[in-house]
């Protein structure tokens, strides 16, 4: 199943996603506040969408890519 949705709405899913993962734990400090920085950026609609892309591409390889929105794969 794919969904289109908005920057956010695919920040959003990420974000909940990765935060309750096991994943999560293994993330660097520093990582973990660039995430948090990028959240924020989010949050002020100042976040561009190729630095999701790229945050996405690095922790969940797969589940997003941008098209006129971003596209969520469900695995």
């Amino acid at each position: 199943m794919e969904r289109i949705v908005s920057a956010s709405a695919a920040w959003a899913d990420f974000w909940e996603r990765l935060k309750s993962s096991p994943e999560w734990h293994a993330i660097s400090r520093k990582e973990k506040q660039y995430l948090h920085k990028t959240d924020l950026h989010v949050r002020e609609g100042i976040a561009g969408a190729n630095r999701l892309l790229k945050t996405f591409e690095r922790y969940a390889p797969g589940r997003y890519r941008l098209e006129q929105g971003f596209v969520i794969t469900e695995v």
